[in-house]
């Protein structure tokens, strides 16, 4: 036997009056979710069929704030789900943060301005009803970054070795990294 698919966000009192057991699902609502390197972020939600899942808002890493655009594409209008996104990062000083993690004095010139770019490419699923779904995504990020005060890292130049490193511009790091999001969505 079959077990029947759950509630979908649907719009039940249009779907009463219409007398059609195929109801649109709800077009709006609004998104909390973590993860990582999205960080936390407040979207709203726009549906405009069952299959897919349009969201936007601001975002927070612990460091600046951001933006954070993406779609989710839902085969069966619930269940296993594919979602691409994409989010900047401004600059922000990553000093306090760090200084979480251990001391960091007065702080490092080379975490005064930490800012990214991602995309994420992430599978999961959704669990939910016609009010709220609660879903869990991973997958892989493309993380976009520059090191500024990179020569920081390579000392004050006071060494006995007659050989000089001159950096002219900042290095930019593009790298693929893992991903997770956890969130619920709640459906207006």
């Amino acid at each position: 036997m079959l077990a029947a698919p759950p509630d979908r966000a649907t719009d039940r009192a249009e779907a009463e009056t219409s007398g059609s057991d195929n109801a649109k699902p709800r077009q709006f609502g609004a998104m909390f979710d973590l993860g990582v390197p999205d960080g936390t972020v407040l979207s709203f939600v726009y549906r405009p069929v069952e299959m897919a899942r349009f969201h936007a808002g601001p975002s927070y890493n612990g460091i600046s704030p951001g933006l954070r655009l993406g779609g989710v594409f839902l085969p069966f209008g619930w269940g296993p789900a594919l979602e691409v996104d994409y989010g900047p990062y401004l600059e922000g000083d990553a000093n306090s943060l760090a200084g979480l993690f251990g001391d960091t004095g007065e702080g490092s010139r080379l975490l005064q301005s930490i800012g990214y770019d991602y995309v994420n490419f992430r599978g999961g699923m959704d669990f939910g009803g016609e009010r709220f779904t609660f879903f869990v995504h991973g997958g892989v990020s493309w993380l976009r970054t520059t090191i500024h005060e990179f020569d920081t890292l390579l000392g004050d130049g006071a060494s006995s070795s007659d050989t000089t490193i001159d950096i002219r511009q900042d290095p930019v790091i593009n790298a693929w990294v893992p991903n997770l999001q956890l969130g619920f969505i709640v459906h207006l």
